[in-house]
């Protein structure tokens, strides 16, 4: 029992430093990676650094998107409307989502779109539009209980009628 003494001091340390914020947790590492940089970019002067130092190289053409106006209009969902914010291309690529949210690119769902396309084509995938899910009987968890509340009202609507047709037929 001696031998395993100092043993418990060490498992319980290492269970405590389980439990607390590390720095290399994935969300904490965001701003220290550089990210990828657009698969066309080669030469030096197309870099942009960010307000946190990160450097991201920059293509200002694409044979399927050669401008800002024309990538927004190939993702979609609306974005053409936010083609005023940016100036060029630079601007698009690196602007962070806090200064997104400055420039009053609404709501949080756009951002995140934008974003995601960002990385997308950095990543070498070609811009194309992708519609919103829409809920179908109140999403997947509620749609047993939407369902049987329909069928439901509609037996009673059945009945009213029922008795409706059976007034009628007697008066």
């Amino acid at each position: 029992m001696n031998r395993l003494r100092p043993l418990f001091p060490a498992r319980k340390s290492a269970i405590l430093d389980f439990l607390l914020p590390r720095s290399n947790h994935a969300r904490l590492l965001h701003h220290s990676r550089e990210p990828r940089p657009i698969p066309a970019a080669e030469a030096p002067d197309d870099e942009i650094t960010l307000d946190f130092g990160i450097l991201i190289g920059m293509s200002q053409e694409s044979s399927t998107a050669p401008d800002v106006k024309t990538f927004l209009t190939k993702i979609g969902r609306n974005m053409i409307q936010h083609e005023s914010k940016f100036t060029d291309w630079k601007q698009l690529m690196g602007t962070t989502t806090q200064q997104l949210r400055v420039m009053g690119i609404e709501p949080a769902r756009d951002r995140r779109y934008l974003i995601d396309w960002r990385e997308r084509y950095r990543n070498g995938i070609e811009p194309t539009e992708y519609k919103r899910g829409r809920k179908i009987d109140g999403g997947e968890r509620r749609r047993k209980m939407v369902r049987a509340l329909r069928r439901i009202a509609e037996r009673q609507e059945q009945r009213k009628k029922e008795e409706q047709a059976i007034i009628m037929g007697k008066l």
